[in-house]
């Protein structure tokens, strides 16, 4: 999942404009250094009536920075700025433990039969023992846990356990006719997730036409919501360690026309956000077969067409493994697919 900064700046934005429209009580504390500061007091005291009405009798329009075929005043633009990986955390993805179930038609992947469907020799509902024909391809991969199905009314028996050319199920089971098969007992894949860090930069625009004093009006507006609902909004959305610079207050000639002048100022917004990623998508280790990496202990000259595989030895003599001392020193103890 990438953090999709124009969408949830604008949002935001936009919740955070609503909601202040909605208590407009809050622009009496944004602007109340006019109220309380004696030497302010006498002179700006109505600015504070002036902003809120100008507030609540014009519509602000909220707009990506890249929107230019309408400009509509006054305006917040969101400018997405270089957003580089943070260096500092380059390997802390490859320390991931969290993983992620995907489900063989989320990634069209479908699993296959472990044995592949067969017609049985016998079935004791007594016991629940089925008999499986001789020498049944890939049997030798059956395990208990696993899952018998009749492959034609897709009913399911897991596997209690395995006795030879026996797959034993729950005594009583009804398995009805017809062929079966044997299934994984894990019927998904799993794939591990990483994730990287970005030093991320954003502009948010405050424009307006006519006098500065609006554009500063709307400046201190949208910097006070960004304060209030920095953790409601922007950190619960994934802008971690948000920190919030102001710049100057600017004319912009592209925007101004007949004698009017297009103010603005911007605020920059500097934080930290996750990337997560998904890996290659693997099966579960259900059952292991160990052989012999030597041709000519598995099978009779010419010596062709041999499996290889795994082959554990002890510290010094592969051929007695019965004293605790010859045994391996680092047993191994996970099978990562």
């Amino acid at each position: 999942m990438l953090f999709q900064a124009d969408a949830i700046l604008k949002t935001s934005i936009e919740l955070m404009i609503e909601d202040m429209r909605a208590s407009p009580w809050l622009l009496d504390d944004i602007f109340s250094n006019f109220a309380t500061n004696v030497y302010l007091k006498k002179k700006y005291q109505t600015q504070i009536q002036n902003a809120k009405d100008w507030f609540a009798n014009n519509k602000i329009h909220i707009e990506m920075g890249y929107v230019t075929d309408h400009i509509d005043l006054p305006r917040i633009s969101i400018v997405l700025g270089p957003q580089p990986q943070d260096a500092n955390m380059s390997t802390m993805g490859d320390a991931s433990t969290e993983s992620v179930v995907l489900l063989p038609n989320q990634i069209d992947k479908p699993i296959p039969f472990i044995v592949k469907p067969f017609t049985k020799v016998a079935y004791d509902s007594s016991s629940g023992a089925l008999e499986v024909p001789a020498n049944l391809k890939n049997f030798e991969k059956a395990v208990a846990g696993q899952v018998l199905v009749n492959t034609s009314t897709g009913t399911g028996f897991i596997i209690e356990e395995i006795m030879g050319d026996l797959i034993m199920i729950l005594s009583g089971s009804v398995i009805g006719s017809g062929k079966f098969a044997i299934v994984p007992k894990y019927q998904y894949y799993e794939a591990k997730v990483e994730h990287i860090w970005q030093n991320a930069n954003y502009q948010i625009i405050c424009t307006a036409m006519g006098d500065a004093q609006v554009a500063i009006w709307l400046h201190d507006i949208v910097f006070y919501a960004l304060c209030r609902y920095k953790e409601g909004l922007l950190e619960a959305l994934g802008l971690a360690e948000s920190l919030f610079d102001s710049g100057a207050l600017t004319q912009n000639p592209n925007l101004s026309d007949a004698g009017q002048v297009a103010w603005e100022r911007s605020i920059t917004i500097k934080g930290k956000v996750e990337n997560t990623f998904i890996k290659a998508p693997h099966r579960l280790i259900e059952s292991a077969e160990f052989k012999d990496t030597n041709p000519n202990n598995v099978c009779p000259a010419p010596k062709t067409g041999w499996v290889g595989g795994i082959k554990i030895a002890s510290n010094t003599n592969p051929n007695t493994l019965a004293e605790e001392a010859e045994l391996l020193d680092y047993p191994i103890e996970d099978l990562d697919p």
